[in-house]
């Protein structure tokens, strides 16, 4: 059983800038971690990694934009899909974070289908659109990007959709519904 925590944004920022600095394994697993804004994507990877379940370079454009400093979000969303092409072309483990919002991205992902990846697939979603937009807020809130809400709203349908074109193609499927909020103290 794995502890899960609700991380703020900056222990998961931080966990995930680790990740992002892993060396990479040649064993050509792809770890997708697929969901709506706001759905918990970056949280439940962030305790994978704290949990010692995952343990290979974590991809994401957030993350790159962040260590970027000065990139726009689509010049961050090109080298991320640019270090998932080269890992794919040099046989690389690694954990890849999206909206799974445009149809792009399932044929990127099926590109390391084709050249013989295991694909493990995690759709982490909540019941209602609505759950997305008070948790980017609250994201915001602590320091983190924001997403307009009518973004959310519109993403929320898409990646839901897309993510049956990415089942297709996944040896494994998991689901993680994240509607409820979890409590817990620190001591």
């Amino acid at each position: 059983m794995m502890n899960f925590i609700p991380y703020t944004y900056k222990e998961s920022l931080q966990t995930l800038i680790e990740m992002s600095e892993i060396t990479p394994r040649k064993d050509q697993i792809c770890y997708i971690f697929a969901g709506p804004n706001g759905s918990g994507k970056s949280t439940l990877i962030t305790n994978l990694y704290k949990n010692n379940k995952l343990n290979c370079t974590y991809i994401n454009a957030d993350i790159i934009k962040y260590k970027g400093k000065n990139l726009t979000d689509q010049d961050a969303m090109e080298k991320a899909t640019s270090q998932v092409r080269d890992f794919i072309e040099n046989g690389y483990t690694f954990c890849y974070e999206t909206v799974l919002s445009h149809p792009s991205k399932i044929d990127l992902i099926k590109v390391a289908y084709d050249n013989g990846y295991k694909i493990i697939s995690t759709l982490v979603y909540t019941n209602s659109p609505q759950i997305n937009c008070a948790r980017v807020l609250l994201r915001f809130k602590q320091g983190g990007h924001n997403v307009p809400q009518d973004k959310i709203i519109s993403r929320y349908y898409r990646s839901l959709e897309n993510f049956k074109a990415l089942e297709k193609i996944s040896n494994e499927v998991h689901t993680f519904d994240n509607s409820q909020e979890i409590k817990f103290t620190k001591s």
